[in-house]
């Protein structure tokens, strides 16, 4: 990245937007500078604006020194991994790398009874909604979710005990540092928080949730999709809640 670059981030809704968290979480954990332009859902011409503003019509959107324009998710994180390669944005090791990408792409394509049951909402908590009886799908999907990143920590955790990746910090992530994988499932982390509790998953995915929650980033985040949740609410993401 040159002195020049500027970056400016096209999102939706903080609260629901579970690909617009992805990019926004990695670059406010690194302090890349980005420009936040706020679009929402429930508000018919900031989301036709988005959809001007955005090739694909969708967010989020990057666009760089504002000309180039990358959308969806996994690109963005991919983008920034390569404008800034002294960040551990991906694993140094290329074995480590390559296993980071993998897992990376099955939360892209993978999963979706997880996705339609458990919306993404970052205001809901476990006490305002009542429990559904989830589809096998989705219990399927968990499953493998919580083995992902148990494999991935057990994997860790191993290197740095018998040194078999050379320079391998453990900061409880699933690859050592904050990486492309970490952003991608935080609203995985997000989603058990909000409808299953973490205390369901295994040991170490259970300690690896409670990493991610504790980040500042992570925490800014959740401050603002709360306060933002006071004016923009939308029905569709509304689900489960207890009838008062």
């Amino acid at each position: 990245m040159t002195v020049a670059d500027q970056y400016s981030l096209i999102s939706l809704n903080l609260n629901y937007s579970s690909w617009s968290l992805r990019p926004r979480v990695l670059m406010d954990y690194y302090s890349i500078v980005y420009e936040l332009e706020m679009h929402f859902m429930d508000v018919p011409q900031s989301l036709e604006e988005m959809r001007k503003r955005s090739p694909s019509g969708k967010a989020p959107a990057l666009v760089i020194n504002n000309g180039l324009i990358v959308t969806d998710s996994l690109a963005i994180l991919e983008t920034l991994a390569e404008r800034h390669p002294w960040l551990p944005i991906l694993p140094r090791h290329p074995t480590l790398r390559a296993l980071c990408r993998s897992v990376s792409a099955e939360m892209h394509s993978s999963f979706p009874s997880l996705r339609t049951e458990m919306t993404c909402n970052l205001s809901v908590t476990p006490d305002m909604i009542d429990e559904p009886q989830w589809k096998p799908e989705t219990l399927q999907d968990i499953k493998r979710i919580d083995q992902v990143w148990k494999e991935c920590r057990q994997r860790i955790e191993r290197a740095v005990h018998d040194g078999e990746f050379p320079r391998v910090d453990d900061h409880g992530f699933l690859f050592g540092l904050f990486s492309i994988a970490d952003a991608m499932y935080f609203p995985v982390v997000t989603r058990f928080v909000t409808y299953y509790g973490i205390e369901r998953l295994s040991d170490e995915s259970r300690r690896y949730c409670q990493a991610i929650l504790a980040l500042p980033a992570v925490k800014r985040i959740y401050a603002e999709a709360h306060e933002e949740y006071k004016t923009h609410v939308v029905a569709h993401y509304e689900l489960y809640k207890k009838q008062s």
